[in-house]
């Protein structure tokens, strides 16, 4: 049933965690874009029906929609954001077939990407839709599932766990998250009272610290934006390979990548500007929720996180060991649960305009958002085509130009980049730098220098 008209209409107050996201400007429209990589060729009719059976038509127990936010639309009523029912919701509208020619490489696929990333959804219709984009790689159809939500839908984390749980043909067991302790197992806010006792305890220092952190001016922030939105994205890289890195280095999967990442950057600089900074900030958003793999709730429940990488180290093994020390102060610290507390009943208890500046301003302490997680281990079945690869970019906030998403599935790590075209013109170099980076790691750690891709990656179209 491709089209829903609801027995009534009806208006639901926004969650105050929902509001609190609710942005959207001509520089960032405020959605988390995903995509999914499938061998074959899409049908519309497929993925509508299964979209509106485990999606939009979904209840509860109860009888309840279990995602009633899908078939409502944002409005601000009184200086207070709710949800109101779309009353000819079309689900032709939210679920269809990309429009344009289809690409012929790697590179169109990019283009249209970013164009798509670059625009945002009327506010009268539900903020979410599926694109399914088609192409051909040696002579065989595949096809891009590309997945945008509105940051006021539901956090990452929350979007990514109700798309496995609903739409993977697959087992729980096989979709469950990998065993490698993630960063919510030390910030559940109920289950480590020495950590709530630190919140309490440098509260105050931590408010002073967020307060009077400074606007990070360099030349990846501090450009006006254009609103263009460029994107980018490696191919994947056998996560064998980052382990045998984190072994030699006596660390994570995590501090890897992260020190990774600070090499390419610490190689932008010096390759396009005069003056390398000491570091740049990036901001991490961190789940806070209870372990739990089958809660498909869409809500927003994460914390920040702020991580300096540092850009002033000798090498590479100076930079891993500086990244592996920040990332474990951060761990041990009450920061996630200050910044969730000061969020969730500080800034989301002022008035729209007030939490909005406050949350900018917030944000602009940092250079970046980076989207660092551990995905599915087991490939994914979805509408009965397994998942090549997927990849999730976090929405950048006020004047934060630049996105980048970690995300490891199947084995394999993919790394992508969302770039505001006033920052750089031609972002694929960044993912080049991390390539080297990653091979100037293997070197000084003593690793085999080769990186090891999939032969087969339907990144390369």
């Amino acid at each position: 049933m491709n089209r829903l008209r609801h027995r009534s209409s009806h208006v639901e107050v926004m969650s105050l965690m929902d509001a609190l996201w609710y942005q959207t400007t001509s520089r960032n429209p405020g959605l988390i874009n995903g995509l999914f990589w499938f061998k074959g060729t899409p049908s519309n009719k497929k993925w509508r029906n299964i979209v509106n059976e485990r999606m939009v038509s979904a209840r509860d127990l109860n009888g309840q929609l279990r995602y009633p936010k899908l078939t409502m639309m944002p409005m601000c009523v009184w200086h207070r954001y709710v949800w109101v029912d779309c009353e000819d919701f079309d689900l032709n509208k939210t679920c269809h077939k990309y429009e344009g020619e289809m690409p012929k490489n790697n590179q169109e696929l990019e283009v249209i990407i970013g164009k798509l990333c670059s625009s945002g959804i009327p506010h009268t219709e539900p903020q979410w839709e599926f694109i399914l984009i088609p192409f051909t790689y040696n002579g065989e159809p595949e096809y891009v599932c590309m997945v945008r939500m509105h940051h006021a839908i539901g956090d990452g984390v929350s979007i990514v766990r109700m798309l496995i749980n609903n739409f993977s043909d697959q087992s729980k067991k096989q979709v469950s998250a990998p065993k490698e302790k993630v960063a919510k197992e030390k910030f559940a806010t109920k289950r480590n009272i020495m950590i709530a006792l630190k919140a309490v305890l440098t509260a105050p220092m931590n408010a002073c610290d967020r307060i009077f952190t400074l606007y990070q001016k360099n030349a990846l922030h501090g450009p006006k934006l254009s609103g263009h939105q460029l994107a980018t994205w490696s191919r994947t890289i056998d996560l064998d390979f980052i382990k045998k890195l984190k072994d030699a280095a006596g660390c994570t999967v995590n501090d890897i990548l992260m020190a990774s990442l600070a090499l390419t950057f610490k190689a932008y600089f010096k390759q396009n500007c005069s003056a390398t900074p000491e570091g740049i900030r990036c901001s991490i958003p961190v789940d806070v929720r209870r372990p739990d793999p089958n809660d498909t709730t869409l809500d927003n429940m994460f914390s920040l996180v702020f991580l300096q990488l540092p850009l002033g180290e000798a090498g590479a093994r100076e930079t891993t060991v500086e990244v592996k020390r920040r990332m474990d102060a951060i761990k041990n610290s009450a920061e996630p649960l200050l910044n969730f507390l000061s969020i969730k009943f500080l800034l989301s208890r002022l008035p729209s305009y007030l939490g909005s500046l406050a949350i900018d301003l917030m944000c602009d302490q940092s250079t970046v958002v980076v989207s660092n997680v551990p995905g599915p281990k087991d490939p994914l079945i979805m509408n009965d085509d397994e998942v090549q690869k997927a990849i999730f970019w976090p929405p950048n906030r006020s004047d934060v130009g630049m996105s980048v998403s970690l995300l490891s599935y199947n084995n394999s790590v993919t790394l992508g980049f969302i770039v505001d075209k006033m920052i750089m013109s031609n972002p694929q170099r960044l993912v080049d730098m991390f390539y080297e980076s990653l091979s100037t790691m293997a070197k000084d750690l003593g690793v085999p220098e080769t990186i090891n891709m999939h032969n087969v990656d339907s990144s390369d179209c």
